[in-house]
């Protein structure tokens, strides 16, 4: 049986075993999240019903992040009225700062992803 640890940059996968009636745990390895794909070592320790589960376990990440992203940009409109009304109504010079740059940081990647789409037009 596999077990699934969720970590913040990787998802551990260990097999679980009964072993004279204990349960032993070890390390088959780890997805990173950044690109959720099995290594070729990883792949090598798995049985092909295994590497069905850590199929199954990846989709469900990519989903759960794609699912994630939808949630966020459907939210972005209502976070940014949220955040200009407390900076013009009770930020401190601290928070300010950080929204200011912030916003600025979001224009300035979206301005240089804009023009290289057009550029390759």
């Amino acid at each position: 049986m596999l077990v699934f640890l969720d970590q913040p940059k990787n998802v551990k996968v260990l097999r679980v075993n009964d072993v004279d009636g204990k349960m032993e745990r070890t390390r088959v390895g780890v997805i990173v999240k950044n690109s959720l794909e099995l290594t070729p070592e990883m792949r090598s320790l798995l049985s092909e019903p295994e590497l069905d589960e850590v199929n199954n376990v990846v989709d469900f990440y990519k989903r759960a992040s794609s699912t994630t992203t939808a949630y966020y940009v459907a939210k972005f409109p209502e976070i940014v009225r949220e955040v200009v009304s407390y900076y013009e109504s009770g930020a401190d010079e601290t928070e300010r700062r950080l929204i200011m740059a912030s916003m600025m940081e979001g224009l300035r990647r979206i301005r240089r992803q804009d023009r290289t789409e057009h550029a390759a037009d």
